[in-house]
């Protein structure tokens, strides 16, 4: 899964710049289980963070994983946004 992850990289991150790029976006966040996050106990909950935007007839809809919910997290996804 790493490898995978080290792969796709350029695709995803290709995918956040043409989401920054958008005037209109959207953003949720889901409470996600998970076993042995480090510096939380062995079963805990991390949050998966769905954004969407870009033009019509191509959206995008990637996602992120963070371990909070904190103002941080939303300041970073919509970091630079106007719209």
């Amino acid at each position: 899964m790493v490898r995978f992850g080290e792969t796709v990289e350029p695709l995803i991150a290709g995918m956040r710049a043409d989401l920054r790029a958008c005037d209109i976006r959207q953003g949720n966040e889901t409470l996600f289980p998970v076993l042995k996050e480090p510096d939380k106990p062995g079963t805990s909950h991390v949050y998966l963070w769905a954004l969407r935007g870009g033009p019509p007839d191509r959206p995008l809809l990637p996602f992120e994983y963070d371990a909070s919910r904190s103002q941080g997290v939303g300041k970073r996804l919509f970091e630079r946004f106007r719209g």
